[in-house]
């Protein structure tokens, strides 16, 4: 016998793959929520077209290699984020050598770290010295090494290099880069492995390729690279982004240059993408961070592969130099485009984002910084649309519970699996409770989101070998003498398993497995409060059974087919709903219409108690058909007259019941 223990795996927090693109500061309001976030495995796709400031610099000296910065800013913050290593390595690798800075102090620096000696000398800057010595010996023989690489390809060289406010963490990155023999992917995991990242949280978009980022603005000019992308002095409205190879970038002025060099996903990018639960688009600076990454070819079509995934565009709170007079829907629109690789690719646009998140500013008349929602009716979808005050008071950046919880939410509820108890009634026969569960499976029962247990009792125990399977198993109930009914036992136990949902099922032949199932697969936690089996919906089957059942008693037919509708009716009149088969034996109801007393179960008019709960509480009830066969008077209990007269005052006395609870 398999028994669900009382502390189900189900009950743990569900592991969400999280994907993030990103850039190097944009999305920190939403780390620091995700980060908090329990079960949550974060991966962040960062690009590295940038080649402002020191990461030009190493660019440009390495000749080869894309640029480190945005890779070494997410690192840095995550590490503290995570605590993966200590506040002063972090700080360390953040810190910028002076400005000017002449080579030889520059070496002393680099050279310093290894030995962590002479710090006291007035020559180096006390934040450096003091996180320096805070760090243990085998992280500072760590950074030596990468230096010392640094510094003997400098001395190869007959390039200059520029130490002057260049960041130490990108010295370090470079070493990391020629330490791995240039490929810069390997680069990115050998400094995050050095700030105790998880492998793979932090990936580059491509094969690490370089290319150089470009831009031509509505006018006509050429923006060359990130740094003036971003300036604020051009306030710059962009027409289009290019990458470019280096040879392209050189002999720019040519219009026919203006052509994408060919790029190639990252495996790993590819293989995460595949994986995740939920992506996220973040905000940030769109033309200089987020729509290159997004233009990666191949990248589109991975994203809409996955069919099953959440997939959250949120759009920037406040006016950026790079989207200068655009509003939150040429965002989105900009970021199809590039997604479909510049429109070369048809892909449906809720294939590759499933939700839009649009900041409204929370005071009417705010000031001209913030993005306008725009042109609304161009979006073709309006459920793909959340408009609402996403603002962190008025920060500027967006209040990650409000943005990023429920989308969380969502997608665990995606998939978490539901529990669900099928109560075998009125049977003890081991012959019919293996032919159900059988037709369970034949229908794959596992292929939909629940974890399913039969409850059940016999004269004996059916082995578990004959039935049970990863997403069905045996509950068995022994016959008890605590005065409780052979129902009411069944019931009791299949609550006691915690169930989402509990699935009433009349055992005696007339249903079939299969339609267990089709209940199943009606289910939504959120939205559920019973699936209800109706034979009436199948007219051709409830047709056959009046045949069956009364082919020679034609007057209990009409009374048995008027009366079936005057309780339909009485339902309709009491609590404003038809329920077409009120008596059906095949019914699924969240468990939590059913705690307290388990007494009705025995009653005839079970169904119109049960019925009663759902409305009272304006439970959300669907109808599906079921089949069902009709057997004899002699082999069922049937529902007479007298009960279908005690059901009829039944619906009427639970309705004059509430009302009077009500006022009371």
């Amino acid at each position: 016998m398999t028994k669900i223990s009382e502390n189900n795996e189900q009950d743990a927090v569900i592991p969400l793959r999280v994907v993030v693109f990103t850039g190097g500061r944009g999305s920190s309001a939403i780390s620091n929520q995700l980060v908090g976030i329990a079960g949550v495995k974060l991966q962040y796709i960062v690009n590295g077209y940038d080649n402002g400031m020191s990461t030009g610099e190493i660019r440009r000296f390495l000749g080869d290699s894309l640029g480190p910065s945005d890779f070494r800013k997410n690192a840095s913050r995550l590490a503290l984020l995570l605590e993966s290593c200590s506040r002063e390595l972090v700080s360390l690798l953040d810190f910028r050598l002076p400005e000017p800075c002449g080579d030889e102090q520059a070496l002393n620096y680099l050279k310093s770290l290894g030995t962590a000696k002479g710090l006291d000398d007035a020559e180096f800057d006390l934040a450096f010295a003091e996180s320096l010595s805070a760090l243990r010996v085998e992280t500072r023989k760590s950074l030596a090494a990468k230096a010392k690489q640094f510094i003997s390809f400098k001395n190869n060289s007959t390039s200059s290099f520029k130490f002057s406010d260049c960041s130490l963490g990108n010295i370090v990155f470079a070493g990391c880069y020629l330490q791995q023999n240039k490929n810069f992917n390997a680069a990115v995991a050998d400094y995050c492995a050095l700030l105790g990242l998880p492998q793979d949280m932090i990936l580059n978009v491509t094969d690490g390729k370089n290319a150089f980022l470009l831009a031509k603005n509505t006018d006509g000019e050429i923006l060359q690279g990130e740094e003036d992308i971003v300036d604020a002095n051009r306030r710059n409205k962009i027409d289009d982004i290019y990458l470019l190879s280096k040879a392209a970038a050189v002999t720019l002025g040519k219009p026919k240059t203006l052509k994408d060099t060919t790029l190639k996903l990252n495996s790993k990018v590819k293989e995460c993408i595949s994986n995740a639960d939920l992506i996220v688009y973040s905000p940030g600076t769109q033309h200089s961070s987020l729509f290159p990454s997004y233009m990666t070819p191949g990248l589109g079509e991975c994203i809409a592969a996955n069919t099953q995934a959440l997939k959250l565009l949120i759009t920037n709170i406040h006016e950026d130099t790079e989207i200068v007079g655009a509003a939150a829907t040429d965002i989105i629109r900009k970021a199809s485009y590039y997604l479909q690789e510049k429109n070369k690719k048809s892909l449906p646009e809720p294939a590759l984002i499933t939700h839009y998140i649009i900041n409204r500013p929370a005071i009417t008349g705010a000031s001209a910084n913030y993005i306008p929602a725009g042109e609304l009716e161009h979006i073709e979808d309006p459920r793909k649309v959340r408009i609402s005050n996403f603002e962190d008071g008025v920060s500027g950046q967006h209040d990650s519970s409000k943005v990023l919880l429920p989308f969380i939410d969502m997608a665990r509820n995606q998939k978490r699996k539901s529990r669900v108890s099928v109560v075998c009634l009125d049977t003890r026969s081991t012959n019919k409770i293996v032919q159900t569960a059988r037709e369970m499976q034949r229908v794959k029962i596992g292929l939909y989101p629940c974890d399913v247990t039969l409850v059940y009792s016999s004269n004996r125990e059916i082995p578990d070998k004959l039935v049970a399977d990863d997403n069905l198993h045996l509950h068995y109930v022994s016959p008890s003498a605590d005065g409780k009914s052979y129902n009411q036992q069944l019931l009791i136990e299949a609550l006691a398993l915690t169930p989402d949902f509990v699935c009433l099922f009349e055992s005696s032949g007339m249903y079939f497995g299969d339609d267990i199932v089709a209940l199943v697969s009606n289910l939504n936690q959120n939205r559920v409060d019973a699936v209800w089996g109706s034979r009436r919906l199948s007219r051709s089957d409830i047709r056959e059974s009046y045949r069956y059942r009364y082919r020679s008693h034609l007057l209990k037919g009409g009374i048995s087919y008027l009366g079936s509708h005057l309780l339909s009716l009485a339902h309709l009149i009491c609590y404003g709903r038809y329920i077409s088969d009120t008596l059906s034996g095949l019914k699924l109801v969240n468990s939590v219409h059913l705690e307290g007393s388990v007494g009705w179960i025995d009653d005839s008019s079970a169904n119109q108690y049960l019925l009663a709960r759902l409305m009272r509480s304006d439970g959300r009830l669907f109808e599906v058909p079921v089949d069902f066969l009709p057997m004899s008077p002699n082999q069922v209990t049937r529902t007479g007259p007298l009960d279908g007269l005690r059901a009829l005052g039944v619906i009427f006395a639970e309705r004059f019941r509430s009302i009077f609870r009500s006022k009371s």
